[in-house]
């Protein structure tokens, strides 16, 4: 093996590349991890933010986003509206609650924030979902 001392220090190199690929890799697994279990405790709050996330976990705003994008494919603005909507939609297949109510407990801002959101997602109003599921005309 110390024979040739040039594939010994190559293989060095190799074996402490990987290990810093794998340390990377359970960074970003478990900054993610913290990232989204965040998000969906704090879902309901409409103030919910990429830097109030990204200072939670202790790392920059700029890098969460970039994380998101490199291992989910989309921001983490995407993922807390998407996570609102299935809320959402599961609120007004399954409660009573009002559409004021389901629009609250979804952390959306306002009213005509959730509607807008809702019907750019799903070509129908909140109202015209549950109406739906509801077999109501």
């Amino acid at each position: 093996r110390w024979s040739d001392p040039v594939r010994w220090l190559s293989e060095l190199l190799d074996r402490a590349a990987e290990r810093r690929v794998i340390k990377e890799k359970t960074y970003t697994e478990r900054y993610l991890a913290q990232a989204e279990a965040y998000i969906r405790d704090h879902l309901h709050e409409p103030s919910l933010s990429e830097k109030e996330i990204a200072d939670y976990i202790g790392i920059s705003a700029s890098y969460l986003s970039t994380l998101f994008r490199r291992q989910r494919r989309f921001t983490p603005t995407r993922y807390i509206r998407d996570l609102r909507l299935q809320k959402a939609v599961g609120l007004l297949q399954t409660t009573d609650l009002t559409i004021l109510d389901v629009c609250n407990a979804c952390g959306f801002g306002s009213l005509e924030t959730f509607h807008r959101v809702f019907k750019a997602e799903f070509a129908i109003s909140p109202g015209k979902m549950r109406r739906m599921h509801t077999g109501e005309a």
